[in-house]
This record gives structure tokens, C-alpha cells and sequence, in this order.
């Protein structure tokens, strides 16, 4: 449809299932001849589905033929059954994640991980269904393996902080090598400019010629051709 898009616009041909389209008279009216405007529509059409098809390359890359997921195992399909349909949870984390970052700014990461992740699975109430000896227990170990998760942690932190200055000082390094580079250039077209006893400026010298060497400008004193 990216190349040829009239069968699109006519309603002969569309990008999905008989199944999703609904043939009421906005779906007519929609791919009802109209001169002068067919002609527009299918360019638009097309220049839609070339993005469309750019976009999808890349997103949806195992899910498309070849990729990992186009022809699923019985397996896998067990393993999926539990996933969602739809990204409605992790936007609400985000935006209650967000909220955190605004509304308590000190606090750190895996704090506003640990709240996230208590209140979405629901943890208050799966505590309060056992029985009180086990949930002290419960609580008991946790606060004893929150120490080990706060070490860890730091730790990681400590890591990620530290690939940051790692990939700041390389791109600082690469930034020195590449003015370095111009550099270089630059005093390499001086140097021409004076090996070959060229005026440096137009008012130098008497009658003159503008020539390109190496890609720079340069004047030269005709005498000298």
C-alpha cells in the first residue's frame, strides 16, 4: 500500500481483518469516488503507510515474519496467558512515580520502588489474609533483608554513577580529539597557504586571483602564476 494505495482508498484492500472493519455508510462515503480528491487521498495514503511501515519495521521486529514472536510455541502462549492486553498499569505507575519525584524529591529510588510495588500488587492485603503469626514473621524478615537490598543497592548506584563519568569523559576525550583533528587541518592549509607564497589577504599584494586549496580559500598574486 506504500507504493500503490488506490485499492485502499476505493475500499477494495485494507491493512486489517474483514473482522475489524464495520461497513456502515461512513465507511461508503468514505471510499465513494470523488474526482480531484481520490488522486490526493492515495498520495497521502501512501506517504501514511511508507511511515507507518517505518515504524513497525522497527517496533514490532519480532512480531513481524522472521521475528521470535510471529509463530508462537504452545509454551509460550501458556507463559503469556497472564500478560495484559494494554499498558494501562505501567502508565499509572509512571504517573504515580512521577508524582513521587515531585512531591518527595529526597527520596531515593528504591524507596519510591518499594511504595510502588506494595500498593499495585496489593501486598497490605495479602498480609492481613494470614494468619498473625506468619505475618509478623513475614515483617520480621523483611525489615532484616531490607538491610541486603539497601547494600545492593548502593552498590549499583555506586556502578551507575560511575559508567555516567565514564561515558562523560569519553565523550569529553572524543570532543578533544576532533577539535584537535580541525586543528590540524587548519594549520596543515596555512602552511600551504605559505609554502606556495600566497597572499593571506586581499590587500597584500596587487593584482589577484581567488583560488581553493584543500577546500579553503585562499588569494593568489597573479605574478606568481
Amino acid at each position: 500500500m506504500s507504493k500503490d494505495a488506490s485499492a485502499f482508498i476505493s475500499g477494495e484492500d485494507y491493512p486489517f481483518a474483514d473482522t475489524f472493519i464495520e461497513k456502515d455508510d461512513v465507511f461508503e462515503k468514505l471510499i465513494k469516488a470523488e474526482d480531484g480528491i481520490d488522486e490526493k487521498a492515495c498520495a497521502f495514503a501512501q506517504m501514511a503507510f511508507k511511515g507507518l511501515h517505518s515504524v513497525l519495521e522497527k517496533a514490532m521486529k519480532e512480531q513481524l515474519p522472521g521475528g521470535r514472536y510471529f509463530e508462537p510455541t504452545e509454551e509460550l502462549r501458556e507463559q503469556s496467558k497472564s500478560v495484559i492486553p494494554h499498558n494501562k498499569i505501567p502508565e499509572r505507575v509512571f504517573g504515580m512515580l512521577d508524582f513521587f519525584l515531585r512531591y518527595r524529591p529526597n527520596a531515593s529510588t528504591i524507596s519510591n520502588e518499594a511504595f510502588l510495588v506494595f500498593v499495585f500488587n496489593k501486598t497490605s492485603e495479602w498480609l492481613d489474609s494470614l494468619p498473625q503469626e506468619e505475618k509478623e514473621k513475614l515483617l520480621t524478615d523483611s525489615i532484616k533483608e531490607g538491610r541486603n537490598i539497601r547494600a545492593k543497592y548502593q552498590k549499583r548506584l555506586a556502578k551507575i554513577t560511575e559508567a555516567r563519568k565514564q561515558k562523560l569523559k569519553d565523550k569529553q576525550i572524543a570532543l578533544e580529539k576532533k577539535q584537535k583533528a580541525a586543528l590540524k587541518t587548519k594549520s596543515k592549509h596555512t602552511s600551504n597557504i605559505i609554502y606556495f607564497g600566497l597572499w593571506q589577504k586581499t590587500d597584500q599584494g596587487g593584482m589577484q586571483n581567488v583560488n581553493y586549496i584543500g577546500g579553503s580559500k585562499v588569494v593568489i598574486d597573479q605574478n606568481l602564476e
